[in-house]
């Protein structure tokens, strides 16, 4: 693997993208690490550790997973397919959709999604970036609608299941995924019937929420304690904590109609939402 023959006066030879090059003090550069010919060892640590599971994956030398079809190594480090591209750009906390740094590279993603040996989107030289970044972004968009969250108050519920306001909190929604925590749950069923909440939130796709630690509550607190008095010291009523707590844990807005709770989310820095 190491060598190519006598004849050959290249330094590269095949792995990953860029090849093994020769190094002037006897070592193999391999991307990843160095090799030493002489002791037939490396001389440092994998930087990609395998997966008993999945063999292939032990294989330093193995190209796209024995995939060569449905899959793309760029860079000599691990296959990727359409979904990894798609699921690594969803995932990435999205407040606008500028999330690409240049045209090339969204062109360059696009021409990789392949699969069966076809490509589902042109080359970059046959599509232009302006109408490939188009394209994803309108991928992006319909993804990003159907995984997107929002935490509800409890008045969000009371509204939308007692007081008819179910088209305004549908509003509010934008078709995000309504998460509602175990305290705003609790204060409804005071008063609420829990068939209508379990037919919200199925209809939604909602769930009930996690819910914050004593932990997480004390440092929220002490969060609230640290503002600047209005004018006099901010406070938050345990119920309010429990709910934007769980509303943290998911990392997700919250929807209230308490106008004083949703300034203090935000002076918080966090994301509140009225409706």
């Amino acid at each position: 693997m190491l060598r190519s023959g006598e004849a050959s006066i290249t330094p590269f030879l095949f792995n990953g993208m860029y090849g093994v090059m020769t190094d002037s003090n006897g070592l193999y550069y391999m991307r990843a690490r160095y090799y030493h010919p002489e002791i037939r060892r490396f001389v440092n640590q994998d930087i990609l550790l395998g997966d008993i599971f999945d063999g292939q994956t032990l294989n330093r030398y193995a190209f796209v997973t024995g995939k060569p079809v449905s899959f793309v190594d760029p860079f000599g480090l691990n296959s990727e397919n359409a979904d990894s591209w798609l699921n690594t750009a969803v995932n990435i906390t999205i407040t606008t959709l500028e999330i690409f740094d240049t045209a090339s590279d969204i062109a360059y993603g696009c021409s990789v999604f392949v699969s069966g040996g076809a490509a589902l989107i042109a080359a970059p030289g046959e599509l232009a970036k302006k109408a490939a970044i188009k394209a994803l972004i309108e991928v992006l968009k319909e993804s990003i609608k159907k995984k997107a969250k929002v935490a509800l108050d409890t008045n969000a519920l009371v509204a939308a299941l007692e007081y008819g306001d179910l088209a305004k909190v549908d509003a509010a929604l934008k078709g995000r995924i309504p998460l509602v925590s175990r305290q705003a749950v609790r204060e409804f069923l005071e008063k609420g019937d829990i068939e209508g909440l379990r037919k919200f939130l199925s209809e939604r796709g909602g769930k009930v929420a996690s819910s914050a630690t004593k932990d997480d509550l004390k440092d929220l607190q002490e969060l609230v304690a640290a503002l600047p008095a209005k004018p006099c010291p901010r406070q938050l009523k345990k119920g309010d904590a429990n709910v934007l707590g769980s509303a943290l844990k998911e990392g997700v807005p919250l929807i209230t109609n308490d106008k004083k709770f949703c300034n203090l989310v935000n002076d918080l820095g966090f994301k509140g939402e009225k409706f």
